[in-house]
């Protein structure tokens, strides 16, 4: 902009002022440099909107070199009202939708860019001559000694103009922000797009042709698992951060899964899409572009060539350790593994919406107005089937002594904590065992203000398999989980 400013309108620079425009400038410069997440993509986007921003800043400067009887406010009505109707059609484009659930992804990022361009340009066109007539800019305007306050019929019409855009728009927005009360919408929803490092993952999850890419399969629990959703994180983060090493996608082969309550009857009944690319059309491919792993071990004589590995409903390779800390930023030593696995939960799990409305209505349930998340603390307890000697079915054996982790013990280590903050008052008590829950508000509630889920059904059991052997028979496995 500095630059046109000396080409175009002959404005000369101080001193002081070269010096600040190549400070930014090599700022920028030094800035960028040390991007570790380099994406051309974002880059070429970046300049498309630097490019158009600064074509807009020197077509305005233009439009008030050639009228300069424009007194400050009338500048400032005119650069608002360039932006009103703007938001009003995007307002009115999208009012009674719920912000967090827009899909784009049928839109590429360039027809975004290519969109806003258009409104742009023709916004800009539709208001150089209506900004004319509004603000009576006459060819006598722009000559020295005649202000635009001189026509005092166009000010009130301008005036009037301004006053009736900015309500239509406040109301318009008003209505817009109004419709906003799903229940979803209450609450903070981590999303795919915050993270530079899911973003990252989407990248690599979603390749421009499926047809050329390469795939690992991990494969859904099966019928006569008693594995659910919670023991199939460890595998699948583990299996991701592989699938990134190997340049290869990673689908679930979760046709048929037990718990899948849809007509999909896959992991798509409650989570979006960990791709684009689907399973189905894996079958098609020929025998030898396919290898089923027979165990974990077998990872590492996998043959390259393959377009398929299968790998088996096991943990993971004796390495996995070194390759999921790694995965997404080579050479960075000072990442967990616990890291990935964040990342890898929020983008293989992100909620469908009809379960982030389900969530959202449980929460107002049972959560009251002033709840205070900094004066709490979560206690999931489990139990049941978890617990060593239990009889029942469906389940596998239990894993430790319950014995030893009573609610006593949970208890004694909130009041530990409560030691060190005395505002803390709150327990968020979840368990899949009613009695637990029981315990917890008969016996503590005097000294605790205990809240849980009003809408758990408490099935008593972690099993899979076993999830609908609950007291309510008439129970969905969707309102169980």
């Amino acid at each position: 902009v500095a630059l046109a400013d000396w080409i175009f309108f002959k404005h000369g620079f101080q001193a002081n002022e070269t010096l600040g425009v190549v400070a930014i400038v090599g700022g920028s410069v030094l800035y960028t440099s040390f991007d570790l997440q380099y994406d051309a993509t974002g880059y070429v986007l970046g300049l498309v909107y630097m490019i158009s921003m600064i074509f807009n800043l020197i077509y305005i400067k233009y439009f008030f070199e050639q009228n300069q009887s424009l007194n400050m406010w009338t500048k400032t009505y005119y650069m608002n009202m360039l932006a009103i109707p703007l938001l009003i059609v995007m307002v009115l484009a999208f009012e009674g939708s719920a912000v967090g659930e827009l899909s784009w992804s049928s839109i590429s990022n360039s027809g975004l860019v290519c969109l806003g361009l258009a409104i742009s340009l023709l916004g800009g066109a539709l208001y150089a001559p209506i900004g004319k007539q509004l603000f009576g800019l006459s060819d006598a305007a722009t000559q020295p000694g005649v202000s635009d306050t001189a026509q005092p019929g166009r000010s009130k019409a301008l005036l009037a103009a301004v006053i009736l855009l900015a309500v239509t728009s406040l109301s318009t927005t008003y209505t817009y922000v109004s419709s906003l009360n799903s229940q979803s919408q209450k609450f903070k929803w981590p999303l795919r797009e915050e993270l530079p490092s899911t973003r990252q993952i989407s990248r690599h999850q979603n390749p421009e042709d499926c047809k050329k890419a390469k795939f690992m399969v991990y494969p859904f629990p099966h019928k006569q698992s008693t594995r659910n959703i919670g023991s199939i994180y460890g595998p699948v983060g583990y299996w991701l951060a592989f699938a990134i090493h190997e340049k290869r996608v990673l689908l679930f082969d979760d046709r048929d899964w037990p718990l899948g309550d849809c007509p999909t009857k896959n992991s798509e009944c409650y989570f979006l899409p960990i791709s684009k690319c689907k399973v189905e059309d894996l079958d098609a491919l020929p025998a030898k572009e396919k290898y089923i792993m027979p165990n974990v071990d077998a990872y590492h004589t996998a043959p390259q060539q393959a377009r398929v590995w299968h790998v088996p409903d096991a943990w993971w390779p004796g390495n996995g350790k070194d390759v999921i800390e790694t995965t997404l930023w080579p050479g960075n030593k000072y990442r967990h593994k616990c890291h990935f696995w964040k990342e890898a939960i929020l983008y293989l799990f992100q909620l469908q919406p009809w379960i982030k409305e389900e969530i959202a209505r449980s929460m107002e349930l049972s959560f009251p107005p002033s709840f205070d998340p900094k004066r709490a603390i979560s206690m999931p307890i489990r139990a049941s089937d978890h617990c060593q000697g239990h009889t029942l079915e469906h389940s596998s054996p239990g894993e430790y002594d319950c014995s030893k982790y009573t609610i006593e013990r949970y208890m004694a280590l909130a009041e530990e904590i409560r030691s060190y903050d005395s505002d803390v008052d709150t327990i968020l008590l979840s368990s899949e065992d009613q009695k637990v829950v029981e315990r917890g508000l008969k016996e503590y509630s005097d000294r605790w203000n205990i809240l849980w889920n009003k809408k758990d059904v408490m099935q008593g059991t972690g099993s899979a398999t076993g999830l609908t052997q609950t007291a309510n028979h008439s129970l969905t496995i969707s309102e169980v989980l």
